[in-house]
């Protein structure tokens, strides 16, 4: 999936993460139970590359290795992701629990992804979208 360029290709990630929901629509929101403590078999494979910065930040905001494993399996599993035209980097996200997972990644050779950013939030919707 591609988006078309604008006159600034460059947004921010407050419009790139609203942009996904337009994109991908209320459908595409994956829920994954809290209580699946076990990674699935295709998450388990996937090795990741970080900075020593992008380390601290994902550690700051108690996002764990497994939450991005699980967010990157879901997304090349089933396709639903954001492509930036403008880079190599995908975007996706999934639910656990209650909390949306966030991830800026970009493949780097066979089940290996380079993480560039993640974040999180949490939140209770009174009625599912879906």
């Amino acid at each position: 999936m591609t988006m078309e360029k604008k006159d600034n290709p460059l947004i921010s990630r407050r419009e790139f993460t609203k942009s996904s929901a337009a994109v991908l629509g209320a459908g595409a929101y994956a829920v994954a139970s809290a209580a699946d403590d076990e990674l699935p078999e295709d998450a388990k494979k996937i090795k990741l590359e970080k900075s020593d910065a992008v380390k601290a930040l994902l550690e700051e905001r108690y996002i764990l290795d497994d939450d991005i494993r699980r967010v990157i399996a879901k997304a090349e599993k089933t396709g639903r992701k954001l492509y930036r035209t403008d880079s190599d980097h995908f975007l996706s996200k999934l639910r656990i629990g209650q909390v949306y997972f966030y991830v800026e990644y970009s493949p780097a050779g066979e089940s290996t992804y380079r993480i560039h950013t993640g974040w999180s939030h949490r939140f209770v919707m009174l009625r599912e979208p879906y």
